[in-house]
């Protein structure tokens, strides 16, 4: 079957992004994962149950409603296709979030800029200065890059829109209980191990094809190799690492979660404390190096 359909529903994504008036099926999964959670324990079997429970049912919900199109004729078949993955795909929302940060930011309005990075991460912002609010823009463009995007589009070309719905419920599983607080450590702990598996490609694709699109590969390629092992996410500093490089800024060091200090590893320790205007670079990263992976994606998948 030809791949076109992934291309499609990149430029789909990017393109218009998610129907406004629509339900997003992420938000039905959430509540799908919450209404069972409630009849589990919470346990590591519990959380095993869980995960299997909810990235199995969406596949199954992604393969069924693929195949009940595909019965109206191959047009539908295909249209079902491209509109199951590119709401796999979250690129648009992804640019929009960044540029809701960097104006408000580049216009000196930094209250603004600290209410919209609240959105897009967890630690704390109400007191981050203007190159801590853009670091950490950065950050998570770069970690989206790779789980937000290109990952669900690796699973895209491996088995098509069941697979995608698959590790879109392992995701959206982990960020609702992976987190390692008193209360979900053990529920949390088979999405957590499954996200970090899903994700071991994809991440380091990621890093190169970031490489790639900065412009800067060598200096992108070699801020990897100094620091991305040291990330506490096996995963995550893979793209940060290579953001960080190829724009030549310093990423990673202190961040507050309630109140409280954590420091991270610095990602390309040497670079520049970064700015509005490496916001936009980073989206145009993103950009470059997603329609990209999409390409190469399309080119080698079998569906």
């Amino acid at each position: 079957m030809s791949a076109g359909w992934l291309l499609a529903s990149a430029i789909l994504d990017l393109g218009v992004g998610d129907p406004p008036a629509w339900p997003h099926p992420v938000t039905g999964i959430a509540r799908a994962a919450s209404a069972l959670e409630a009849r589990l324990p919470r346990t590591k079997a519990g959380g095993a149950v869980l995960l299997l429970a909810i990235a199995g049912g969406s596949a199954a919900a992604a393969g069924l409603l693929e195949a009940g199109a595909s019965r109206l004729g191959s047009g539908a078949g295909w249209a079902m296709r491209v509109a199951l993955g590119a709401w796999a795909l979250s690129g648009r929302s992804l640019a929009e979030h960044a540029r809701a940060v960097a104006e408000p930011l580049a216009a000196g309005d930094l209250p603004a800029a600290r209410m919209a990075v609240a959105r897009v991460v967890g630690s704390d912002t109400a007191g981050l200065d203007p190159a801590e609010v853009s670091r950490a823009c950065i950050e998570s463009v770069a970690e989206s890059t790779s789980d937000g995007y290109l990952a669900p589009a690796f699973w895209l070309a491996v088995g098509g829109p069941p697979a995608a719905w698959a590790y879109k419920a392992v995701n959206t599983l982990d960020s609702i209980y992976g987190h390692k607080d008193e209360r979900n450590v053990r529920l949390g702990w088979a999405a957590a191990r499954a996200d970090d598996l899903l994700n071991l490609v994809p991440a380091r694709l990621t890093a190169l094809l970031l490489a790639v699109a900065s412009g800067a590969p060598r200096r992108a390629l070699a801020a990897v190799r100094q620091g991305a092992r040291a990330h506490p996410s096996p995963n995550a500093g893979y793209p940060e690492a290579a953001m960080a490089g190829g724009l030549g800024v310093r990423l990673g060091g202190r961040d507050h979660y309630d109140g409280e200090a954590v420091d991270h590893p610095q990602l390309n320790p040497g670079g520049r404390p970064a700015a509005a205007g490496d916001i936009r670079r980073a989206v145009r990263c993103f950009a470059v190096a997603s329609l990209l992976g999409v390409a190469v994606l399309a080119a080698v998948g079998r569906r």
